[in-house]
């Protein structure tokens, strides 16, 4: 529900005439744990193509890093 937002108007842009977007957001898993998804969409026609991919981990240990980098200052 954070992202709703900031998902809907990438979505917006391509229905407006953008040609492509990137962005990541987070949805929810069947088993109800959230991940974050890098997703691309390219707008042709009438017609949207988008493909994601599962950046969860590559988040999780880039806040783990700040974190540590946080707390050795």
């Amino acid at each position: 529900p954070d992202d709703r937002a900031a998902t809907e108007a990438r979505g917006r842009r391509l229905a407006a005439g953008a040609r492509a977007v990137s962005f990541d957001n987070r949805n929810r898993r069947r088993d109800g744990s959230w991940c974050w998804l890098a997703w691309s969409a390219v707008a042709e026609g009438d017609a949207i193509y988008a493909v994601a991919r599962d950046v969860t981990d590559q988040k999780t240990a880039a806040a783990e890093l700040l974190a540590t980098k946080e707390a050795a200052e």
